[in-house]
């Protein structure tokens, strides 16, 4: 093979394979910095380049786009950003997923009983598993519709988790606990049953201060 044919070789595969890669890690690396430092305009402007369009496919420009409102708790354009996203673009499954489960927290955080119905229902279309659709309809009822129909459930639920004394160790199950207890909590304060809200908030308290439910908890105990 000549020197020529080995250099034109040896350009195509810079130009095809290294470069998109070297170029692609610099702009991830200056996306997420504005991300993290919550340049959010900064941060849209790079998206929108044409260099970024080229390097990054839609859907990743769009839900890094998505971060960055929900980091500034933007809510005209998270609204915006979840209409695009879940009924504007094509998605595969995981990522319509990854999408709704995104968009089923936030508006649950917010109570928002429109929107939370609405991606339940994104949700059973996206055939999640039924249990995993039977917590979040739980989250939803407890949370959003304010029923108190899950109590026994929950009880049991944290009695299962608390058989094995290994368990407690573990930081995920500790948390998992810990916002079982809280979502009795919740029930209890609809039934204005005072004596266990108090109980079972204090309990969850344990592991979750300085996470947002501590500041919804704080203000219904300031209130019983």
């Amino acid at each position: 093979m000549s020197t020529p044919i080995i250099v034109l070789i040896a350009i195509t595969l810079f130009l095809s394979f290294i470069l998109p890669f070297v170029l692609r890690r610099i702009y991830y690396q200056k996306l997420f910095l504005n991300l993290e430092q919550k340049k959010i305009d900064e941060l849209n402007l790079l998206l929108d380049s044409i260099l970024c369009k080229l390097l990054f496919r839609p859907f990743n420009r769009e839900f890094l786009r998505l971060n960055g409102y929900l980091i500034n708790d933007d809510s005209k354009h998270i609204d915006q950003q979840f209409h695009l996203l879940i009924n504007e673009m094509q998605l595969n499954q995981k990522q319509s997923l990854s999408v709704l489960n995104k968009a089923f927290n936030y508006y649950l955080s917010k109570k928002d009983r429109k929107h939370t119905r609405e991606v339940l229902d994104e949700l059973k279309k996206n055939q999640i598993s039924k249990n995993e659709l039977k917590n979040k309809e739980m989250l939803y009822d407890i949370i959003v519709e304010k029923k108190a129909t899950y109590v026994n459930e929950i009880l049991k639920m944290i009695e299962e988790q608390l058989k094995s004394s290994a368990n407690l160790s573990n930081g995920a199950i500790k948390y998992r606990i810990s916002v079982l207890q809280y979502l009795l909590g919740l029930q209890y304060s609809y039934l204005h049953d005072t004596k266990n809200t108090d109980r079972y908030f204090n309990l969850a308290l344990e592991e979750l201060k300085g996470t947002a439910f501590e500041k919804e908890i704080q203000s219904i105990i300031s209130e019983i």
